[in-house]
């Protein structure tokens, strides 16, 4: 009876908890601060890439790598990696090297010993966040980023090994806190494996998760299984809970590359918060629509014509930025997301290329035979939209 009422208490404080921290998250922006530089920093392996008999290749090897550091970053200020499915991260990729300020190569340095050279890549803060609020899509603020106290299970041959901050130290080729921190996600190992948490269903550990992330002053346990099955084959099972020893979030995946599956489970951890985030901020009842392909005038009046009839879903409607033929909405609306995304994926005028659930946002591309659907003539050429193209 004493340990129920204790989980019934440990449950009520986080329900009230998860409550105030939703209220909050909806009066934070969603801007990273302008000044914060660091945030926009990405540092990349830079290792046996220059050719000194070749200017040409070593431009392309720097240009990749600033793509590359490009895709970083929008993973980083979005917290989801589907973001670059979409038209807009299409846009910041076609012409990364416009959006960096500087870089430098600079040696990687391990106890005092080169191991290596990194590439350090700054981007600009400024005008990034600038870009972003024009094309309203939200940056995810690090003050909304919870910290995760995370309990690592390495299991090899039958032996069991818990990866506490001791551990670590000795096991580099399991090394998993690169990617969370090049995300910008903070989080933790236990000191000790006294109080310890499985990969498993809490009901038998309650207590445990609660106590755990009381004491060590972290919002969210992440528990993970690494197997080693055969000499080329990982199995990996995780499980995120919240405070009140709820599973957040669960999964599981089998591969060849040990850190691949790692990154894997982070990339899901960071979309479920930053999904979080977002349902409990102001803009959960907006979508962006982009539609691409415009090149004529009146096709824009055509579009806004499509959102503005009288739908019962859609509440308004407005055009937000016209550039390189692609058009931006926003659209607020109410019921659900996927029913709007469903509505627009029926337009007999745009063909659906993409939608992003967590993002808010849906990409279309106007139909080449749009006049055709609409009974219309397809207007003059000098009736061409100006600057579109």
């Amino acid at each position: 009876m004493r340990s129920f009422r204790l989980f019934t208490l440990l449950l009520l404080m986080s329900v009230i908890q998860t409550g105030q921290a939703a209220e909050n998250l909806g009066e934070k922006t969603s801007r990273i601060q302008s000044n914060d530089a660091d945030f926009f920093k990405v540092v990349l392996p830079y290792d046996d890439t220059v050719d000194r008999s070749s200017a040409a290749k070593n431009q392309q090897v720097l240009e990749q790598a600033i793509t590359l550091g490009m895709e970083t970053l929008l993973v980083k200020m979005t917290g989801q990696t589907s973001f670059l499915e979409s038209a807009v991260a299409r846009g910041y990729l076609k012409s990364p090297k416009s959006w960096l300020d500087r870089y430098d190569i600079k040696p990687r340095i391990d106890e005092g010993v080169q191991i290596g050279q990194d590439i350090v890549l700054q981007f600009s803060a400024s005008r990034l966040n600038a870009a972003f609020k024009n094309h309203r899509v939200p940056i995810w603020p690090l003050e909304q980023r919870p910290r995760t106290l995370v309990m690592g299970n390495f299991l090899q041959k039958g032996e069991l090994l818990k990866l506490t901050q001791d551990k670590m130290r000795y096991r580099v080729d399991i090394e998993f806190r690169d990617y969370p921190e090049k995300m910008s996600l903070p989080i933790d190992l236990p000191v000790s494996d006294q109080l310890w948490v499985f990969p498993v269903s809490p009901e038998q550990s309650n207590s445990t998760i609660s106590e755990v992330l009381l004491t060590t002053n972290n919002d969210y346990l992440l528990s993970f299984k690494l197997q080693v099955l055969s000499d080329s084959t990982y199995e990996l099972s995780w499980y995120l809970f919240a405070p009140s020893a709820v599973v957040f979030a669960k999964g599981e995946g089998r591969g060849n590359n040990q850190q691949q599956l790692l990154q894997t489970m982070f990339e899901q951890v960071m979309q479920h918060y930053a999904l979080f985030a977002q349902q409990n901020s102001s803009e959960a009842k907006k979508i962006t629509l982009n539609v691409s392909n415009i090149v004529k005038a009146d096709q824009i009046q055509i579009i806004e014509a499509q959102l503005k009839a009288n739908h019962p879903m859609i509440k308004s409607a407005r055009l937000l930025s016209l550039q390189s033929g692609l058009a931006q909405y926003e659209i607020q609306y109410q019921d659900d997301f996927q029913k709007v995304s469903d509505w627009i994926r029926q337009w007999k005028l745009t063909d659906f290329v993409s939608q992003s659930k967590n993002l808010h946002q849906v990409d279309v591309k106007l139909s080449p035979h749009i006049y055709e659907s609409l009974g219309l003539d397809n207007p003059s050429a000098d009736k061409n939209l100006q600057g579109v193209q």
